[in-house]
């Protein structure tokens, strides 16, 4: 590591953006009943920092009804001029108000994708549908997986926002509601996000359709064009929420009988489903664990949305969910463009942080709420924290919680950068469980395989997320070495009352996709260093030290190395065959299990106890060694006080500390009101 002092300034004036025209095709609107094309039309606003080889967080910008991939770009739209308050359209669209805000240092550079989320009856509500397809599947997968594999992004969910406006922000919010593993934030602007509200407008579906003798069927299923925007607009809707497969030619149910205008409470109730001032009761979790949410209506909204706006606002506030909520003077696409740039702004203050965003990679802990990893030093300038905790404090010193901070303005702050970090690129991957191998009575060895066309370059000793789909993340240590990538090697131990655990060991079929982010974390082997090497592992935090030691002899590593594995009993030693065959083939090897709990049946007589104590009286004098640290938190805290103790320099001191089921901030929390693990 090297002490180095970051100014994240922006540089001055930037040139513009460009914007990129782009196709994806989607598995997941394969076999549509309305025979809507699979390969879609995209948008993408690149910044004007693009080419300089940076990374970018993503904002995912949803069009409404009748608008489709252009409509940010294109003012010539219906969509802009269909209510007489029309709208205010920017000069060269969305990307020159983008340059404006970014050239003004109110936004930072980012990657806006603008997808198609058109149908035949005009728009998808975003909503996955046995008819229309899966439109939800559509943007949080198909589409997610091919800008972060066609540009340079930043794939991850903290770095990942989603956007929109009227159907578009119905969308934006059930996405991010839904999928919180894939968006980390999101903004609504006048969703239709009620659908209680739509019952008043069922007169106005039968007066566009008077002239019908043989039902609404064989009509609708030719009328869904602008000359009867009701009739189109409750297509879309029943495409989404009330489909029927079996009801050709329109392959909907109407929420009301025609002509009578009579409501059929059973489709309702279909709706009601989907009606985001209903869902947030049982997505309030989901809801919780998102960086931001915001959302605005104009008070003179023509569709009715701020009642509706109004309602989820209230639904929020009632399931305990923060969220940013304004109310403007305008319609439904007066101030459309003026409201983007505030929640833009509002969500670039979210995103991952700009430190990252410069290339530099840091160290951090704070999966276990132990941060002391995370702090630098704030030499100019303010900043703020994502959540107020009121122990998040800046010190005397002037130390700041670089993980969990925000910019209130440009910054410098000193910090220990991890060296090389610039050489890995973290991504979001699909990979399948290739083989499951018990491998004692409590750890699994799971087998990850990606697809042919990836690879995964990651340094030996780090560590992947999994993505769970209710936005948590479980941290598991590779155990591989870099050169030996056929699959990525996990070590799992079974965690008595832990449902995952439960799952991994009992239900988790082979050939099951995860979606993992890696590789993770600053507790990897040093090769540029002279001094001999320390490791030591408590139970499955052997994962990590197998892949150093592995790589160390693949690079022909001479240094002295010595591992120290501490468990409870003989039988917990689950591979102990592998690291005493080390010590056989290479002399440069020695290995020491340490029992803290033997059973009499073990018999045992090598070292007992503590294994930070066994680490102590075989090495008194820790002044000249690298110390790498992997198990439970409880364990690297102790371990690195008393080696600290010993004259251990903190900066030879390496620990990944991984624990699961909170966020980076209930963690920190935790640890300061000494709560401690859950």
């Amino acid at each position: 590591m090297t002490s180095k002092v970051i100014s994240t300034t922006s540089p001055g004036p930037t040139p513009e953006g460009r914007v990129i025209k782009d196709t994806v095709f989607s598995a997941s609107l394969e076999g549509n009943l309305l025979g809507d094309p699979v390969t879609r039309n995209v948008t993408v606003y690149l910044p004007p920092g693009y080419d300089n080889g940076d990374r970018f967080p993503v904002v995912y910008l949803l069009h409404g009804w009748l608008g489709d991939e252009t409509l940010f770009m294109n003012r010539d739209l219906l969509y802009w001029n269909f209510f007489p308050a029309g709208s205010d359209f920017p000069d060269k669209g969305i990307a020159g108000m983008l340059d404006g805000l970014i050239s003004q240092g109110k936004l930072r550079e980012m990657v806006v994708v603008m997808p198609d989320g058109g149908n035949k009856y005009g728009g998808s509500f975003y909503t996955n549908s046995a008819v229309a397809g899966n439109y939800e599947d559509y943007i949080a997968e198909d589409l997610v997986h091919h800008i972060d594999s066609h540009y340079r992004t930043l794939p991850d969910r903290d770095s990942r926002a989603i956007v929109g406006h009227s159907m578009g922000g119905y969308g934006a919010f059930k996405l991010a509601m839904k999928r919180p593993d894939v968006f980390g934030m999101v903004a609504a602007h006048a969703g239709v996000v009620s659908l209680e509200h739509f019952k008043p407008f069922v007169p106005a579906v039968i007066g566009e359709n008077s002239d019908a003798t043989k039902g609404p069927n064989p009509e609708f299923a030719q009328d869904f064009s602008a000359e009867k925007p009701m009739t189109s607009m409750f297509l879309s809707m029943s495409a989404a929420f009330s489909p029927n497969a079996e009801k050709p030619p329109t392959f909907v149910d109407l929420p009301f009988e025609y002509p009578a205008g009579r409501l059929l409470d059973e489709v309702w109730d279909r709706w009601t489903a989907h009606d985001m001032a209903v869902m947030p009761r049982a997505y309030s979790d989901n809801l919780s664990s998102l960086k931001a949410i915001y959302m605005d209506v104009g008070d003179k909204d023509e569709l009715g949305a701020a009642l509706q706006v109004e309602k989820l606002h209230q639904a929020l506030t009632g399931a305990g969910v923060a969220h940013q909520y304004e109310v403007y003077d305008g319609g439904h696409t007066s101030k459309a463009f003026e409201r983007l740039s505030i929640s833009l702004s509002f969500i670039s203050n979210h995103l991952t942080g700009a430190v990252i965003l410069h290339g530099y990679s840091l160290p951090y802990g704070h999966r276990i709420g132990y941060y002391d990893a995370c702090v630098g030093k704030l030499t100019q300038r303010e900043m703020n924290y994502e959540t107020d905790f009121p122990a998040l404090v800046e010190t005397e010193k002037g130390e700041i919680l670089v993980c969990q901070s925000l910019p209130r303005s440009d910054l410098c702050i000193e910090v220990q950068e991890v060296e090389h970090g610039k050489d890995i690129e973290i991504k979001q991957l699909s990979c399948k469980i290739a083989k499951k191998e018990l491998l004692s009575h409590d750890v699994m060895r799971l087998y990850l395989e990606l697809p042919d066309s990836q690879r995964l370059q990651f340094f030996a000793g780090q560590y992947l997320d999994v993505l769970l789909k209710d936005g948590r993340r479980r941290s598991f240590s590779i155990a591989n070495a870099p050169h030996d990538d056929k699959y990525l090697e996990l070590h799992i131990r079974h965690v008595e009352g832990s449902e995952y655990t439960h799952f991994i060991f009992h239900e988790l079929k082979e050939k099951s996709i995860w979606q993992i982010v890696a590789p993770l974390g600053s507790c990897y082997l040093r090769e540029d260093s002279e001094r001999p090497i320390i490791l030591m592992g408590g139970g499955t935090g052997f994962a990590p030290l197998k892949g150093m030691v592995e790589h160390a002899f693949f690079i022909g590593e001479t240094r002295p190395i010595r591992l120290f594995w501490g468990v409870r009993a003989l039988r917990d030693l689950y591979l102990s065959d592998l690291p005493r065959q080390w010590e056989k083939d290479h002399p440069n090897f020695k290995f020491t299990p340490v029992l803290s709990d033997p059973l009499p049946e073990d018999q045992w007589t090598g070292e007992s106890g503590w294994v930070h104590d066994a680490v102590v009286r075989a090495c008194p004098d820790m002044s000249g060694y690298d110390v790498y640290i992997s198990g439970p938190p409880v364990m690297i805290r102790v371990s690195e006080q008393a080696f600290l103790a010993q004259g251990l320099p903190e900066r030879r001191l390496f620990s990944d500390a991984l624990e699961f089921n909170r966020s980076p901030m209930q963690q920190v929390a935790s640890a300061l009101d000494g709560k401690g693990r859950e």
